[in-house]
């Protein structure tokens, strides 16, 4: 038969001395203690021993009381849940504001570095950066909003680990590459015949730049790039010019044609000196005679033959007589004979 015991006033008070405790006994078997009103605990600690704790409210607020702008110092600016790991360090679920995220809506829309971030740790003190493990399925961002991986403005970098071979799975479009995949992806476009197009390769090491925008195998383009990407050499359905920089116009080959693909002249050099022909020489024939330049020696044809029969002729600047520069016809084996006998 249940007991109750009334009391008249406004208030009711059980105590005991100091330090004494009071103890709601059920007996042997646990029974129940129910409290109908709100339950104010003012202690230091408040210890449940229970095996299963249900708890109806939605939102469990930590950290009551707390006054001014965020988690205090005196906190250590943290705030959270503490797991009790036996002999291991506690595990710790806590919103840490000296560790800062990335908001996209920071400056105006241009992003910056945000105050206070939640924080996985398992140092018993909860001082320093000791993050721990977190294993999820899925990571999803808000909606119409950016997920974003914040570095902390540090050195580090995203990783694949614990994956063997992961690079062998990246099949799928929305896959994410690591760096093997894409060096082996390149390297084996690369060595592949009948590759239509090479979209970029950039190496950090030899600072070059290898691009191709190719539609067809008749309008290809592929640019190898310097480290500061000024053009050095140029591969399109026109033939590969070569040293496409500034002060160097560069060279043209295309087919069996060699060309000056700017305004200067066409060099041919060798380090001995000696420019070797396996074959003969063909000159087209000029419309007009060309001018004399600095220490150098011409040689042209025209179509017109002159007295020495050959069509072939040199300038220099070399005077002659009156003349400022030599210009003259280069003479055939029968006219010089006929020549020397007149003479």
């Amino acid at each position: 038969m249940s007991r109750i015991l009334r009391v008249d006033q406004d208030n009711y008070r059980v105590a005991v001395k100091t330090g004494g405790t009071i103890t709601f006994d059920t007996g042997p078997t646990a029974g129940t203690v129910v409290i109908t009103g709100n339950l104010d605990v003012k202690g230091t600690t408040t210890t449940v021993e229970s095996t299963n704790t249900t708890i109806t409210d939605n939102i469990i607020q930590i950290n009551y009381g707390q006054t001014g702008n965020g988690i205090s110092s005196s906190l250590n600016y943290q705030a959270g849940i503490s797991i009790d790991r036996g002999d291991y360090s506690d595990a710790f679920l806590v919103y840490d504001e000296q560790v800062t995220h990335w908001d996209a809506t920071a400056n105006a829309g241009a992003g910056g570095s945000a105050a206070g971030s939640f924080v996985l740790k398992t140092y018993a003190d909860l001082v320093g950066n000791g993050p721990t493990g977190l294993q999820v399925n899925s990571i999803s961002a808000s909606i119409n909003q950016k997920l974003y991986f914040d570095m902390q403005a540090g050195t580090g970098v995203l990783s694949i680990v614990n994956s063997p071979n992961y690079h062998t799975r990246v099949l799928n479009d929305n896959d994410i590459p690591n760096r093997q995949f894409v060096t082996t992806y390149i390297t084996g476009q690369l060595a592949t015949a009948g590759v239509e197009k090479i979209s970029k390769v950039i190496s950090a090491i030899t600072q070059s730049q290898v691009q191709s925008t190719a539609t067809s195998i008749d309008s290809y383009t592929i640019d190898i790039s310097s480290g500061n990407l000024v053009l050095r050499t140029q591969l399109t359905s026109g033939g590969l010019t070569i040293n496409t920089t500034t002060g160097m116009p560069g060279v043209n080959i295309l087919g069996n044609t060699i060309t000056n693909a700017g305004t200067g002249n066409l060099i041919l050099t060798s380090g001995n000196e000696v420019v070797e022909f396996s074959a003969g020489l063909e000159l087209d024939v000029r419309v007009a005679d060309p001018a004399a330049a600095s220490n150098k020696v011409k040689f042209y044809s025209k179509a017109t033959e002159g007295p020495g029969r050959t069509g072939i002729y040199f300038v220099s600047n070399n005077a002659y007589g009156s003349l400022a520069y030599n210009q003259d016809e280069l003479v055939s084996k029968n006219r010089a004979v006929l020549l020397s006998i007149l003479l």
